[in-house]
């Protein structure tokens, strides 16, 4: 069982779109109730997820923040650069 800090929080919505290279780029948002203060986008570092933003997420969220994030081309949830070698990386 994983800490609850790491679980997916409850209505965050899962989406993607194709880059301009033609890859399909994950993305995903979490809304809070009512009408949001603001909005926060997290933009990642090298070899990074959305999923390790969860608790960010969540807190932020809680806070009245709408959150938004993607996976860069090449990390996390889109797609590789290269599709018969996914880990190799390129910075």
């Amino acid at each position: 069982m994983i800490p609850k800090m790491f679980e997916e929080p409850a209505g965050f919505k899962w989406a993607s779109f194709t880059g301009t290279t033609g890859a399909h780029i994950r993305y995903g948002s979490l809304q809070p109730a009512g009408q949001p203060r603001g909005t926060i986008v997290i933009v990642s570092g090298f070899r990074e997820l959305i999923e390790k933003y969860f608790e960010v997420i969540r807190d932020m969220t809680e806070r009245g923040f709408s959150v938004w994030m993607m996976d860069w081309h090449g990390q996390g949830g889109s797609e590789r650069f290269l599709k018969d070698n996914p880990q190799k990386m390129h910075s």
